[in-house]
């Protein structure tokens, strides 16, 4: 069924003077069944894997141990008064996410304040916002997408103070704490650039910290006028 579906579309592209069609695959961590039927339908049609990420993965039901580092990094922001709770709070949020990115990647947030308010308003469950506190002030936080068995790090930041105090790493600690028997996995989301084919190692290795694995996320490209 899911060739001829793709059969289909593919008839439907080139009706309209359609010539390429990129996809973008559903990584298997999101399934709730068993479902790679669309990157065989790929492959069957002739697709190229174009570009390929990983993601850092953690199994939640695996218990994997989390590295000693993350759980130091934990301890001095205990040690320094932070603590975590979920907050409604995503304009205390939003000014050091935009300061984190711009200072350190030239980059801004996909969704405007506005606009990731508007979304969380929609899907106040599958959306959230967990933040480190000094007392009532946020340093640090991650907003979290809930989708099925896996929860997504969306968004992340932390002031620079925060982040040499540990904040992140107990922000971490803390969440794949409480998520284990709620979620089945917990998806730091990926640490490439230039399609896949540079990887920041740093990043990588502070994600697999927490114990997360490699789960490759795939993407096609198809000629239709072939």
């Amino acid at each position: 069924m899911v060739l001829d579906i793709f059969a289909a579309l593919f008839d439907h592209c080139r009706s309209e003077g359609i010539e390429e069609l990129v996809y973008k695959a559903i990584p298997q961590i999101y399934h709730t069944l068993p479902a790679e039927e669309d990157c065989y339908a790929m492959f069957y049609y002739g697709a190229e894997l174009y570009r390929r990420e990983v993601l850092s993965v953690v199994d939640l039901d695996a218990n994997t141990a989390i590295q000693e580092r993350r759980r130091r990094g934990a301890r001095k922001a205990l040690a320094s008064n932070l603590h975590v709770e979920q907050s409604s709070k995503l304009g205390l949020f939003w000014p050091i996410l935009k300061e984190n990115l711009f200072g350190r990647h030239g980059l801004r947030p996909v969704h405007t304040l506005a606009e990731i308010q508007l979304l969380q308003s929609r899907f106040p469950q599958n959306i959230s916002l967990y933040g480190v506190f000094a007392r009532d002030r946020m340093c640090a936080g991650t907003l979290l997408y809930r989708a099925g068995p896996t929860i997504h790090v969306q968004y992340a930041a932390s002031t620079d103070e925060a982040r040499e105090s540990g904040a992140l790493d107990l922000l971490y600690t803390t969440l794949i704490t409480d998520f284990r028997g709620q979620a089945r996995f917990f998806d730091f989301g990926n640490s490439n650039e230039k399609e896949g084919r540079y990887l920041n190692r740093g990043l990588a290795d502070f994600k697999e910290g927490f114990g997360a694995r490699a789960v490759c996320h795939d993407f096609y490209k198809l000629r239709l006028t072939a």
